[in-house]
């Protein structure tokens, strides 16, 4: 089979690792006894009975990761149901509410769906509670807690890069420094006595010489990019349009 069957955790409890794909044999392999695997001839509405976050429906896609979302207005639109808003925030941060740190399993949710989709991508943050749960207080500090913390998220990216630059040009320094130390050695022992010790000898500081300008090399063309990428997609979540909604259904 060519088609790929994405399986959405559907959510009753705080585990948000979800939005995953699997082939059809592997889902079929998968420890899920409440759900039934046995048939993938049509899309089937599948309720975990156990711990799950999200609430989707298996849907089969043979396209990329963006078609197994609605559309709404021009935009993705990803869906989060709770039972609390305090499933979304770590419970253990004393900070005020707006400013309280998300839920690991919650951010990596989120991190991992938008990073599944093309960055440029326009996308919606959609969270469903109870109806009774809602106020407007709620929905003002859910949307400006998440902002906060991809904000501050976004901050760590700048200043892990900025570090990551420092130490690329501190290493530069030593690898030149050491680069010319070498080099100098290896013209040195070329004007000896050419034997096997000698030659070896020369190798070695040449094949050291450039070894030592891996590490800055490694920095500068590949060490920066996935620090860029993460601080793009904490970035994008932290701009995108969230909305607080009531859920349709109990959860």
């Amino acid at each position: 089979m060519t088609l790929w069957e994405t399986v959405e955790y559907v959510g009753r409890g705080q585990d948000l690792k979800s939005s995953r794909v699997y082939s059809p044999a592997s889902i079929r392999s998968l420890k899920f006894p409440q759900w039934d695997f046995s048939d993938f001839s049509g899309e089937h509405a599948v309720e975990a009975s156990s711990q799950p976050f999200v609430n989707r429906d298996i849907q089969i896609s043979d396209g990329a990761p963006e078609s197994v979302y609605r559309r709404e207005d021009g935009k993705l639109v990803i869906e989060i149901v709770l039972k609390n808003v305090m499933q979304l925030f770590n419970s253990f941060d004393p900070s005020p509410f707006h400013e309280k740190e998300l839920d690991s399993d919650a951010e990596e949710y989120l991190f991992n769906t938008v990073d599944d989709l093309p960055i440029a991508e326009p996308v919606k943050l959609v969270i469903y509670l109870p109806a009774e749960a809602i106020s407007e207080d709620i929905r003002r500090s859910v949307i400006l807690g998440i902002h906060n913390h991809f904000s501050y998220r976004s901050a760590i990216d700048n200043r892990e890069l900025k570090r990551l630059f420092k130490r690329g040009r501190q290493v530069l320094f030593i690898a030149v420094v050491l680069l010319f130390i070498s080099l100098l050695a290896r013209q040195y022992l070329a004007r000896l006595p050419q034997n096997l010790l000698t030659g070896m000898a020369q190798e070695v500081f040449l094949i050291f010489g450039w070894v030592v300008l891996w590490e800055p090399v490694y920095i500068f063309i590949y060490g920066w990019w996935p620090i860029t990428q993460k601080r793009k997609i904490h970035q994008k979540i932290h701009d995108m349009e969230i909305e607080v909604r009531p859920s349709s259904r109990s959860v």
